[in-house]
Formats: C-alpha cells, sequence, structure tokens
C-alpha cells in the first residue's frame, strides 16, 4: 500500500511539474506577444504627426498585424516579423525610431526606405538575431557603421542607398557570411575597403558607387565567385586591376568609372564571358584596348570613354554580334574603322568623338539597321559623306572634321533623323532640296562649311528648332517661308552673303527665342558679311518670346520705336554698325532681362535717354559712334556723367545771369546730392558696372578660352556653403564645361528661361545639362542659391537632381542630371492617358515632398509643363527651383 501511494505521489509531482512549465510557456509567449503589440503601439505613437500618411495604423477597428507594412507570426506568438513602410506617400520626415526598432527582436524584414528619416543608427540597434532584410535606403540617416553590424548572422540583403553615413566599412562585414546582397550607393563610405569582403562567398550583388573609397582594389574580391553585379563608379580607387579578375566568372555588370585606375585594362578581363555590360570610363588606364576582350560573346555595352586608351580599335570588337552601345570617346584612338564592324547588326549607338580616328565612313554602315546615334565628331575622317539608309538614325554628329564634298538627297533616307551636325567640314554646294525630306529634323548646323546658292524657303516646312547655317557663302534674301515655321527656336544665319529687308514676318515665329544675322569682319582680305537693308520691319510686340536679337554688321535703317519694350524675355540686344537713325526709345528702360545691349556704330541722334542705364541687370551697353550731341555715356559705366550733362545742356538754354546761375548752381548740387544717395543705394552693381571694359565685348561664336567666353568680372563671390548638398559635388572647371557644351553652342541648348539657358553637356561616360543663368540680373545671385538651397538639399525621385554648380567671375552654373525625352510641354501632346496619368501622379509626389516631407516645407512657385522634365522612361522630375522659397510653417 505505501509503495502505490508513494507511485501516485510520484505521478502527481509530475503532472504538476509539467502543468507548471506548460503554464510558463503560456506565460511567456503571451508576454512576447503583449510586448511586440506593445511596440507597435509605441511606434505608432511615434508617428501620431503622420497619421494621414498610415492611416491603417491609427484605426481602431484594423488589428496591429493588420497595419500597413505589418507582418506577424501567428506560430510563435505571434511576433511582428516584417515591418515595411517604404515609398509612403509622403515621407515621415522623422528621427530614426532607434529605441524602439531595435526592440522587435524576431524581426525578419525591415524596410524604411524612401521615409526621409534622420540621425545616426545607434549601436544597439545591430543586434538583430533573426533579420533577413534591410533596406534603410533614400533617408538622410549620418553617422558610420558600427563593427557589432556582425551579430546580424542571418542578414541576407542590406541596402543603405542615398544617405549620408561616413567613415570606412568596419571589418566585421566580412563576417556576414549569408550576405546577397550589399548596396551603399549615394553616401559618404570613404577609405580602404576590408581585404574580409573577401569572405562574402554568397554574394551577388556588391555596389559602392558614389561614395569616397579609396586605395587598391582588395585582391580577395576574385574569391566572390558568385558575383553578378558589381560597380565602384564614381570613387577614388586608384592602382592597378587585379589580374584575377577572371575567377569572377558570373559577373554580367562590371562598372570601374569615375575613379583613378590605372595600367593596362587586364587581358583577363576576356573570361568573364557572362557580362553583358563594361563600363570603364574616366580613369587613367594605358595602352591598348585588348583584342581578347572580343571574347566577351554576351556583351551589350561596351563603355570606356576619356580612359587613356591609344592604338587603333579592336578589329575583334566585330565579334560581338549583341553589341548595341559602343562609347570609346574622348581617347586617343588612331586608324580606321574597322570591317569587321559591318557585322554589328545589333549597334544602336556608335560614339567615337574626340579621337584621332580617320578615313572615310564606308558604305558597310547602311547595315546598321538599328542604330539611332552616330556620333563621329572632332576627329580627321573625310572625304564624302556616304549614303545613309539607316531607318533608325535619330543624331548623327560628324563635325569637326575633314568631310568635303556637297550633299546628297539621301541623307533623308533617314526617315527618323532629328539631329543632324555637320558644322566645321568642307562641304560645298547648294543645299536646295537636299533636306526637303528629312520630315523629322528638329535641328540642322551645318556652320563652317562652303555652302552656297540661296537659303532654301522649304526649311520653314520642317519642323526644325534649331537652324545654323552660319560662316558659309549663302546669298540673296532670307525667304518668307522661313517666318511661317511653328517651331523654329533658333536661327543663325551670321558671316554669311544675305542681302534685303529683314522681313517683318520675322513677328510671325511665336516659338522663336534666337535671331543671329550679323556679321563680322573675318580679317583684313576677307569681309564675308551679309548685307540686309531697309527697316527693321519686325513687329516687336508679337515677339514677346525672343530671348536674343542680333542683326549687327548690315544695313539696317529706320528708326526704333517704344514697341521693343514689349520684348519682355530680351537678353542681349546687338544692332551695332547699322544705318538706324532718330532718337532711342526711354522704354528701352523696361527690358528688365536684358543683359547686353550694343547700339553703337549706328546714326542715332539726341536726346540721350540716361534712364537706360538704370536697369539694374545691364553688364554691358555701348552706345559710341553715333550722333548724338553733348555729353553721352558710351557705356552704362558713366551713366551719372551723362545725367549731369543732361542737366548742364538744359541750364544753357536759360539766361546766363547771376540769379539763373545761382539756380543751376542749387540745381546742380541737388543732383548731385541724389546721385551720391543713390550711388550709396546701388554700390555692389556700380562696381560691376564701371569693371566693364568700355571696349566692345566681342561676343564670337569661336571662343576657346574661359577667360574670353565668360567675362571676368570683380565682383564679390558668393559664399555657398557645399554642405547644402547631402553628397559630394560632381567636379568641373569652367574650362570642362565650355567642351563639354561646345562653348556653348547653340546646337547644344535644349531649353530657355527667363533666368537662364539650358544646355546638353557631353562628358566622359555621361551626359548632364548645365543652366547657364543670365549674370548679373538683380535676382540672378537670389535664383542661383534658392536652387541650391531647395533642391540642393532635398533627394526625391520626382523631383530633378542638382549635381553640382560652377562660380567663375559673374557667370553662375547648375549642373543638373540630364532628362532624355525633355520637358512635359513639348510631349505633352503625343502622350497617351496612362502615360499623363503616370506624369502626373509624380509629379504630385514630388511637390507633396516639397510641402509635407522636409522641413522647413518648400514652395515650388512656378510649377508648369515645361518645369516638369522626363527621363528616359517618362518618369517626371519637377525642376526649376529660381523661385521656390522655404517656409517655417
Amino acid at each position: 500500500m505505501t509503495s502505490l501511494l508513494e507511485k501516485w505521489n510520484s505521478y502527481c509531482v509530475l503532472i504538476i511539474i509539467l502543468l507548471v512549465c506548460f503554464v510558463n510557456q503560456l506565460s511567456s509567449i503571451d508576454i512576447l506577444h503583449n510586448d511586440d503589440i506593445q511596440l507597435l503601439n509605441d511606434l505608432r505613437d511615434s508617428f501620431i504627426d503622420r497619421r494621414y500618411i498610415i492611416p491603417s495604423w491609427f484605426d481602431s477597428e484594423t488589428s496591429p498585424c493588420n497595419w500597413t507594412g505589418i507582418k506577424c507570426d501567428d506560430d510563435h506568438g505571434p511576433t511582428v516579423i516584417q515591418i515595411d513602410l517604404s515609398k509612403p506617400i509622403s515621407p515621415l520626415n522623422l528621427p530614426f525610431p532607434n529605441h524602439l526598432i531595435g526592440k522587435f527582436k524576431s524581426l525578419k524584414h525591415l524596410n524604411l526606405s524612401h521615409c526621409a528619416l534622420t540621425g545616426e543608427i545607434h549601436p544597439e540597434f545591430w543586434e538583430f538575431d533573426n533579420l533577413e532584410i534591410l533596406d534603410l535606403s533614400y533617408n538622410r540617416l549620418s553617422g558610420i557603421l558600427r563593427p557589432n553590424i556582425a551579430k546580424l548572422k542571418k542578414l541576407k540583403y542590406i541596402i543603405l542607398d542615398d544617405n549620408s553615413f561616413v567613415g570606412s566599412l568596419p571589418n566585421t562585414f566580412g563576417q556576414l557570411t549569408e550576405l546577397i546582397e550589399i548596396s551603399l550607393h549615394s553616401n559618404s563610405f570613404s577609405g580602404n575597403l576590408p581585404e574580409e569582403l573577401g569572405n562574402l562567398n554568397k554574394i551577388q550583388s556588391l555596389d559602392l558607387s558614389n561614395n569616397t573609397f579609396s586605395g587598391n582594389l582588395p585582391l580577395r574580391l576574385s574569391n566572390l565567385t558568385e558575383l553578378l553585379y558589381f560597380t565602384i563608379q564614381r570613387n577614388k580607387f586608384n592602382g592597378v586591376l587585379f589580374e584575377d579578375i577572371g575567377s569572377l566568372k558570373k559577373l554580367q555588370i562590371l562598372d570601374l568609372s569615375w575613379n583613378s585606375l590605372t595600367g593596362n585594362v587586364p587581358k583577363e578581363i576576356s573570361m568573364l564571358t557572362n557580362l553583358t555590360y563594361l563600363n570603364l570610363a574616366q580613369n587613367d588606364f594605358e595602352g591598348e584596348l585588348p583584342s581578347s576582350i572580343g571574347s566577351l560573346v554576351n556583351l551589350v555595352y561596351l563603355i570606356a570613354p576619356n580612359t587613356g586608351l591609344i592604338g587603333n580599335i579592336p578589329s575583334d570588337l566585330g565579334k560581338l554580334k549583341n553589341l548595341q552601345i559602343i562609347d570609346l570617346s574622348f581617347n586617343l584612338l588612331s586608324g580606321t574603322l574597322p570591317e569587321s564592324f559591318a557585322g554589328l547588326e545589333s549597334i544602336n549607338s556608335l560614339l567615337l568623338n574626340s579621337n584621332r580616328l580617320s578615313g572615310t565612313i564606308p558604305e558597310w554602315i547602311s547595315n546598321w539597321k538599328k542604330v539611332e546615334s552616330i556620333l563621329l565628331s572632332e576627329n580627321h575622317f573625310s572625304g564624302n559623306l556616304p549614303h545613309l539608309n539607316l531607318p533608325s538614325l535619330s543624331h548623327l554628329d560628324v563635325s569637326s572634321n575633314e568631310f568635303s564634298g556637297s550633299l546628297s538627297e539621301e541623307i533623308c533616307n533617314a526617315r527618323s533623323l532629328l539631329r543632324l551636325i555637320l558644322s566645321k567640314n568642307n562641304f560645298s554646294g547648294s543645299i536646295d532640296g537636299i533636306f526637303k525630306n528629312c520630315l523629322n529634323l528638329t535641328d540642322l548646323i551645318l556652320s563652317e562649311n562652303n555652302i552656297s546658292g540661296e537659303l532654301p524657303s522649304y526649311l520653314g516646312e520642317l519642323p526644325i528648332v534649331t537652324l545654323e547655317l552660319s560662316k558659309n557663302r549663302l546669298s540673296g534674301t532670307i525667304p518668307d517661308k522661313i517666318w511661317e515655321s511653328k517651331t523654329l527656336m533658333e536661327i543663325s544665319l551670321s558671316y554669311n552673303l544675305l542681302e534685303g529687308p529683314l522681313s517683318g514676318l520675322v513677328s510671325n515665329v511665336s516659338s522663336l527665342r534666337r535671331f543671329r544675322d550679323s556679321s563680322v569682319v573675318l580679317d583684313e582680305e576677307s569681309s564675308s558679311m551679309n548685307l540686309l537693308s531697309g527697316p527693321l520691319g519686325v513687329r516687336l510686340e508679337s515677339t514677346s518670346s525672343l530671348l536674343v536679337f542680333n542683326a549687327s554688321h548690315n544695313k539696317l535703317s529706320g528708326t526704333l520705336d517704344d514697341s521693343i519694350s514689349n520684348l519682355t524675355s530680351l537678353s542681349v540686344l546687338d544692332l551695332h554698325k547699322n544705318l538706324f537713325t532718330g532718337s532711342l526709345p526711354s522704354s528701352l528702360s523696361n527690358l528688365f532681362s536684358l543683359r547686353y545691349l550694343d547700339l553703337s556704330e549706328n546714326g542715332l541722334q539726341s536726346p540721350f535717354p540716361c534712364i537706360i542705364c538704370t536697369n539694374e541687370g545691364l553688364l554691358y551697353a555701348n552706345f559710341s559712334v553715333n550722333n548724338f550731341h553733348g555729353h553721352f555715356p558710351e557705356t552704362c559705366a558713366d551713366v551719372k556723367e551723362c545725367n549731369l550733362g543732361q542737366r548742364l545742356i538744359s541750364s544753357s538754354k536759360l539766361n546766363s545771369s547771376i540769379l539763373v546761375f545761382s539756380v543751376g548752381s542749387v540745381l546742380i548740387f541737388l543732383v548731385l546730392l541724389i546721385g551720391l544717395v543713390k550711388w550709396k543705394m546701388l554700390k555692389p552693381e556700380s562696381i560691376i558696372l564701371k569693371n566693364v571694359a568700355k571696349g566692345k565685348l566681342v561676343m564670337t561664336p569661336e571662343v576657346t578660352s574661359s577667360e574670353v567666353l565668360l567675362v571676368k568680372k570683380t565682383k564679390e563671390p558668393l559664399s555657398i556653403n557645399v554642405a547644402t548638398f547631402e553628397h559630394s559635388l560632381l567636379r568641373l572647371k569652367a574650362d570642362d564645361i565650355l567642351s563639354a557644351t561646345g562653348n556653348f553652342s547653340n546646337s547644344y541648348i535644349i531649353g530657355d528661361g527667363g533666368y537662364g539657358t539650358v544646355y546638353r553637356a557631353s562628358l566622359p561616360g555621361r551626359t548632364i545639362a548645365v543652366k547657364r543663368l543670365n549674370g548679373g540680373h538683380l535676382h540672378g545671385d537670389r535664383e542661383f542659391l534658392a536652387e541650391m538651397e531647395t533642391i540642393g538639399k532635398v533627394k526625391h525621385e520626382n523631383l530633378v537632381p542638382l549635381l553640382g554648380y560652377c562660380v567663375f567671375a559673374d557667370e553662375r552654373f547648375l549642373i543638373y542630371e540630364y532628362m532624355e525625352n525633355g520637358s512635359l510641354d513639348f510631349l505633352v501632346s503625343t502622350l497617351d492617358w496612362p502615360t499623363r496619368f503616370k506624369i502626373c501622379l509624380g509629379a504630385a509626389r514630388g511637390l507633396a515632398f516639397l510641402h509635407h516631407g522636409f522641413v522647413p516645407h518648400i514652395i515650388h512657385r512656378d510649377i508648369k509643363s515645361s518645369n516638369i522634365l522626363l527621363d528616359k522612361n517618362f518618369e517626371p522630375r519637377v525642376s526649376d527651383f529660381g523661385l521656390a522659397r522655404i517656409i517655417s510653417a
């Protein structure tokens, strides 16, 4: 009996122990559940001011595990395993919630990208035991990555793009052996890469671009045999590329551009037979491009501009039948185009500009039925231009070569041709009928050739936006049909032999922005000039969009009337060396955008309206060699003497008695007193004007030095806070900009605004947009600083990225990312409704971010279709922040 009782007691004890354990387990699960739910509630409370962004978090009927972006694991509690608040309708714009996020110990997936979170990541944050995906990209996070990042043992994806992290990568990064993707682009990381990165044998994607990493690439990177994507673009890496790069046999995308890598391009790169994209641009390599590169049979993009390459183009490139883009521009390549290129039937773009290539363009180029762009400028090609039966060709640039002969109508067999640039060659003959069938042509640049004959009227029927025919031997009159164009924005006819009147039909071209018909003596023996005559004849009230009007060195006559004040956008007015008579209209002072005014060498007569020089934006004015009487200013630097002189002339008409003389003296004293006060008020601008040389500022299309093109003045330099920009600036010199824009060639203009002109600029390996502000305007510096203080500080996928700036004397440049599809106003009528809706939604997101997603808030104040730019995928970017204002509430 006793033994039976003892057994029963034992069973009871066992049952009690099991019950206690079970209850404890239930209790711990309940506590864990309650902890995560409470943490979610706490996290929600920290977002209380952003409830409109995540409304489900504040809906009392919705369970926390059903809130937007939240996922729970019901098998273990439930516990929170995912927090995904990426790409909210409007950024949160809050400090990073270190004290809460780090407590979700079961979290596997954390995505807070595009939330505009700020601050540093605390050390305790890096202690998740189960985290597999971490995406904190497109925020404003700062600080360094801590060594205890190694505690994220299960981490597979770490994405920290577009933040402001600094410092070097900790060596412990190499302990995260489960990593598949590392993406750190567009931060401020620096220092050498740790050798331990070579331990990440599962890594498939490694993006270190747009940082300031330096030193040699670690040899142990060759151990990353699973790597598919590797980019170190825009860093400061130097030294030679490790020879074992050939061991990365699975690599598909390799981008080494914009570093300082040296030595030869290793032949072992030919072992990367899965490579589809290779970018070597903007490095300091030496020697030739290895012929073994012809083994990369899957290569689609070969990009190596400004890389230091010499020698001939390898003929083995012709074996790469999948090649679509070849960019070997800005090198020292020589020789001819390889015959093997005839087989590149997939080629889309060939960029060989700025080399030393020679020979002719072979007829087999017509095999390239898919080619859209051929850029061969600044080489030594010669001979005739071949017939181009290229149905997809849209951009052909063979400028600055040695081509000759007459042009053929066959050039219009390229039915898609948009931009044709043939300047600076030796083409001759007439262009009558040559381009008549180029029905899509928007840019025709034929300047600096030997084209003769009359200007054909059919050009007015084509959709031409830019027409440059300067420095040829065109004769006859300008046909009226030209002025019937609905698209013409810029026309340059200077340095020709044109004659006759300037038709009043110029006023009909509502789109016209620039008219240049000047002619200047080239040298003592050649006076190749236009001979336009008669009155100006232009109904100026109809041309208010005109920015530049240059009809100098002609025989235009008659008077200038007050209608000229209707040119409210005019920046340059040059009518010097004509036969104009009569007095100057004082309404010229109403042209507040005017920067350059030259009316010298005419027959203009008194009285001289000194009020013209009160225009604070006027940088240069020349009134010399006219028939003004008494004292008048040759330039606006003498405006005070002008006012004084006119007063004296007026007083001389009075009686010469002592009383009148006394009154005159008093008047003079008052004028001087008022002038002194006004001088004090306008002193900064007066300094600018006085430092403009009295001699003529020659506006010649052939300026090659920044010292000449960008006129130096002694204006106080702007104080620019480089910290305004979130990342390192695009580093350019003034001469870089001059070179990239063809010395601000008209052919590079892609847009005009009230405060400046936008140029397309071709840098090695990259195309950018350069906005050249109209210097010296009263609001010019304000706009310049306004753009940097607004768009320079913010980043959003629907705002145009400001890459940097350039200040040179009185010139102001803003550097933007180039938008391939231009502005919405030119394309809106051609877009389908889904695309229009996509553009509207994207632009609205950009504005919402300015209004609500950034502190202090920003008001754009100038939103319109021309200020919405479209990238190659028609994604919209709000641009032009010159009128933007920051508000504190």
